[in-house]
């Protein structure tokens, strides 16, 4: 079965809920990357599921992140797909 990713925010990392901080938090140590509050993070929720895939977007390619997301069985939803695309102006 396949998910769905939906696009839930669009935010510096400063301003990012308390309860999705953990999540932005594992995906900045598995990437081995330092956030220091002012980069933009995308938040995807996993449709379906209590999870969420940050997406720190300095650097990020479209590619990349569809690839991270079919490894967790999940795509972009058309709507997240479209507006990451606009943002990462590709």
């Amino acid at each position: 079965m396949q998910f769905t990713a939906k696009l839930t925010s669009i935010s510096k990392f400063s301003e990012v809920p308390g309860e999705v901080m953990p999540f932005v938090q594992f995906q900045a140590n598995l990437k081995k990357v330092e956030l220091k509050g002012n980069e933009e993070v995308a938040i995807l929720q996993i449709e379906g599921t209590d999870c969420y895939h940050p997406v720190v977007l300095k650097g990020a390619k479209l590619g990349a992140i569809e690839k991270e997301l079919a490894d967790i069985d999940a795509k972009l939803s058309a709507e997240a797909r479209a507006k990451l695309k606009k943002v990462l102006k590709e």
